[in-house]
C-alpha cells in the first residue's frame, strides 16, 4: 500500500499533526508527507489512500485573505514562526487542482482551537468534501486536532493522538486489504 499525506501548515502545528499521522500509518507502506508544494499529481494518482490536512481559519479551509493574516501575524508577533510551508500553493487550490480518483481512500484531517466544532468550524469538513467530489472515497470521517489558542500550541497529548489515529488507519488498510 502506498499513501501521500498532503498539508497546508501557517505556524507548524498542523505539519506536526501530520508527522505524527504519518508515522502512524507508515506502519503498512510508504508514505509520502508534504506540503502542498511537495506532492505531485503523479504521487497522488499513484497512491492506494491520499490524508489531507490543513488548520481551520474562519470556520474552514484557509482562504487567501486569512492566510495573509496568520503570515501578517507571524511577523509581528515575535513567539509565532511560520512553518516553511507556509508560503506554499493554498490548500483550496491545490485540492481544486486534482484529478479524479481512481479506487482511491481519502481522509481529512484539521488543527482547530479547543473548542466545539460548531464555533469553531472545521476545515477538515471542507477538505473531505471536496476530496469526495473528486471521487475519493472515504475510509473515516474527517479529524481535529486541537490547539491551546489560534498561536497554539498543541493540547498536551495531540501529537499522540494523531500517531495514534494514523495506525488506526493502517489497521483499517490492512482490513481492506490495500
Amino acid at each position: 500500500m502506498k499513501s501521500v499525506l498532503v498539508y497546508e501548515s501557517m505556524y507548524g502545528h498542523t505539519h506536526t499533526i501530520a508527522e505524527a499521522i504519518a508515522r502512524g500509518l507508515g506502519k503498512v507502506g510508504p508514505i509520502k508527507v508534504g506540503g502542498t508544494d511537495d506532492i505531485t499529481v503523479d504521487e497522488i494518482v499513484g497512491a492506494d489512500v491520499v490524508v489531507v490536512g490543513g488548520p481551520t481559519h474562519q470556520h474552514g479551509i484557509a482562504t487567501e485573505s486569512s492566510r495573509l493574516v496568520a503570515i501578517k501575524h507571524a511577523a509581528e508577533s515575535p513567539d509565532v514562526e511560520l512553518d516553511d510551508s507556509a508560503t506554499a500553493p493554498a490548500l483550496r487550490d491545490w485540492l481544486d487542482s486534482l484529478p479524479r480518483a481512481s479506487s482511491q481512500m481519502g481522509l481529512a484531517f484539521d488543527t482547530r482551537i479547543n473548542k466545539p466544532s460548531i464555533l469553531t468550524g472545521s476545515a477538515a469538513r471542507g477538505i473531505a468534501r471536496r476530496l469526495h467530489r473528486h471521487g475519493f472515497t472515504p475510509m473515516e470521517g474527517p479529524e481535529s486536532f486541537l490547539l491551546d489558542g489560534s498561536d497554539g500550541p498543541l493540547l498536551v497529548g495531540e501529537e499522540e493522538r494523531a500517531e495514534e489515529w494514523g495506525t488506526m488507519l493502517a489497521r483499517r488498510c490492512r482490513q481492506l486489504n490495500l
